[in-house]
């Protein structure tokens, strides 16, 4: 299957070729065709923005030596290495450890505080934290 793209100001529209006669995947009866018929992305900045279904899509390379989880403890930001995976799902790098993190969580009793915990990934951290935590953001603050 071929897919063409153009850019029209800020948006990236995505629209399937014509199939070749060799094509043997019927679009229709696999339910794509409405699915693939125009999709509209949003460009910001290099991400790629698919609100329609709640995705970003972000340059390989620009994670490609670390990407982290971000973690928001009472305001104060902590990153934590997620380690590096190669295509076939195999560890190449072993994440490095935050020890100050690591101090952080362990002076949370949770049985004895109360945390308001919010978790966002994909579409809804990047808009709410930026490009670099596309990977996911952990906000814990304590209730007062």
């Amino acid at each position: 299957m071929t897919f063409n793209y153009k850019k029209e100001n800020r948006v990236l529209k995505i629209y399937k070729s014509e199939l070749k006669h060799s094509d043997s995947l019927d679009l229709a009866n696999n339910g794509f065709a409405n699915f693939i018929k125009d999709l509209n992305f949003k460009l910001d900045n290099k991400a790629i923005l698919d609100q329609n279904n709640g995705l970003v899509y972000v340059l390989n390379n620009d994670f490609k030596k670390k990407h982290y989880l971000t973690y928001i403890i009472n305001g104060k930001e902590y990153k934590l290495d997620s380690g590096l995976t190669n295509s076939y799902g195999l560890l190449e790098r072993e994440p490095k450890r935050n020890k100050k993190l690591e101090r952080k969580l362990n002076t949370i009793n949770p049985q004895l505080e109360n945390y308001e915990i919010n978790v966002y990934k994909g579409i809804v951290a990047y808009q709410k934290f930026g490009y670099e935590s596309v990977f996911g953001v952990i906000e814990m603050n304590k209730k007062k």
